[in-house]
């Protein structure tokens, strides 16, 4: 995560906004970036040192969010059965898939793998799916946004 420099500054100050809206001190940095969890947000403030006591300035709110999963392939290897691959996501370990058959419900499968077999699918059906990233902050799940949409016909 990077900001613009404040022109003056000795010093950020970075503070993670928890879930009850109370900001948590986690350190102080000289440059303006720090590496962030994938899905939280922030408040920095810029201090600079006079007569050895820290004066800070307004905090600026930022934000990181998780970035768009993208399914690298989707193929129907066997009968009834699809194998969807997906990209890894920095900062994410936890996969939501969600799938379904022409005619019938979306369904969810949670998985911390990069690959997934769909069983148990109706044969010569179309078969859709969609993947996204989950993180967990503190005791919340925040999921991402949704991958476009991909589809494959179900093998004989």
């Amino acid at each position: 995560l990077s900001w613009d420099p404040i022109p003056g500054a000795t010093g950020y100050a970075i503070y993670v906004v928890n879930d009850n809206g109370i900001d948590e001190l986690l350190g102080e940095v000289i440059t303006n970036s720090f590496e962030a969890a994938p899905s939280a947000q922030y408040r920095i403030k810029a201090f600079t040192v006079l007569d050895n006591e820290r004066v800070y300035g307004e905090a600026q709110v930022v934000k990181t969010n998780i970035k768009k999963a993208s399914i690298s392939s989707l193929k129907s290897t066997s009968y009834r059965k699809v194998v969807v691959k997906y990209k890894k996501i920095t900062g994410v370990k936890t996969y939501e898939i969600k799938y379904k058959v022409s005619g019938k419900n979306w369904k969810t499968i949670k998985t911390t793998k990069l690959t997934r077999t769909i069983k148990n699918l109706t044969p010569g059906k179309r078969c859709y799916v969609k993947v996204r990233g989950v993180c967990n902050n503190g005791s919340k799940k925040i999921p991402g946004p949704w991958s476009a949409t991909k589809s494959v016909i179900v093998s004989w």
